[in-house]
């Protein structure tokens, strides 16, 4: 029973940079800048000062050195990115970021097909496995080609999430959804998908939610906190609404640091109290479009009275 335990961030966390103050990283005009904020209610950006590989070990070597037990084991380290471009080929980079971080004895790999949904696709590919597993987060935000979207701009926060056999909360189940048709980036498809690309979305994530909920009604009839990513977040907000689950997101939940690649979960579960007594949902999407959801029981090791459910194996969607 693999089990939510931790998310462990840098001890310095990312700068905050106002919209207006990034438009050579992000080519974002002021006219851009006060429709971000206005539209979407974006005000800053968050960057990390060291490269990529530094800005992941921080998160790692953090994680390991307040859990030193974690070198004694066995696991899969899951690196989860965006980008292909962030991560250099000729090199075994993870190899040797994990062995820095003294996980000499865990496998490695990366995990990008379903672009920023991969975080949550990698609890989904591997949370039934019942050994240890930490899932890797954050890219450098360097360039308007990939970090500038329509709806948000995309900023930078490294993050290791820790998952162990029964051990705080458990992996009740996990969804993913693919809309195939859509498989390039907005910038490369025609015109005809372009156009029916957003009214697509909107009902795919609905469609996606519903499929959720349909699976498992006794996990929502608990209320569980629902903890969305950060982009377009006026959609989101419009959608769950229509479901009638706008009242169960997260306390404090905003666009106002813009979105972080596949970070956005892990980040969010942290910035924001939780409360330990109640179950999660959190969910995001990826271009490709990918859409993906974890739901997590309440924490076993902090409220006695959270009774376990007897299943003991995660509940699997491909929708």
């Amino acid at each position: 029973m693999t089990c939510f335990d931790s998310i462990t961030l840098p001890h310095a966390p990312p700068e905050h940079h106002t919209v207006d103050a990034v438009s050579e990283s992000h080519g974002v005009t002021p006219r851009a800048s006060r429709m971000y904020a206005r539209f979407y209610g974006q005000q800053s950006v968050l960057m990390v000062r060291q490269p990529h590989a530094k800005m992941l070990s921080l998160s790692l070597s953090r994680l390991t050195s307040e859990r030193a037990e974690l070198a004694q084991m066995q696991g899969t380290l899951i690196y989860t990115k965006t980008q292909t471009h962030n991560t250099p080929a000729e090199t075994n980079w993870l190899r040797s970021l994990a062995d820095e971080a003294g996980l000499t004895g865990w496998e490695v790999a990366t995990l990008s097909m379903t672009n920023c949904a991969s975080a949550l696709a990698a609890i989904h590919a591997f949370a039934d496995q019942d050994q240890p597993l930490i899932i890797v987060a954050g890219e450098k935000a360097f360039h308007p080609t990939g970090n500038r979207l329509a709806v948000g701009l995309l900023g930078e926060a490294p993050a290791a999430a820790l998952f162990l056999p029964r051990a705080g909360r458990r992996v009740r189940s996990s969804c993913v959804k693919h809309l195939p048709q859509f498989f390039r980036n907005p910038d490369d498809m025609d015109e005809a998908s372009k156009a029916v690309l957003p009214a697509a979305f909107e009902l795919g994530l609905e469609d996606f939610l519903t499929a959720c909920i349909d699976a498992d009604p006794a996990f929502f009839a608990q209320n569980p906190v629902l903890v969305p990513y950060n982009l377009n977040v006026p959609l989101v907000t419009r959608v769950l609404t229509k479901l009638n689950l706008q009242e169960l997101v997260q306390q404090g939940h905003s666009g106002a640091f813009g979105h972080t690649f596949c970070s956005d979960p892990f980040l969010n579960m942290v910035t924001h109290p939780l409360p330990t007594d109640r179950p999660l949902f959190v969910f995001c999407a990826g271009m490709g479009v990918t859409y993906a959801a974890v739901s997590f029981d309440a924490d076993s090791r902090l409220s006695s009275a959270i009774q376990t459910p007897t299943d003991t194996n995660p509940k699997k969607e491909i929708l």
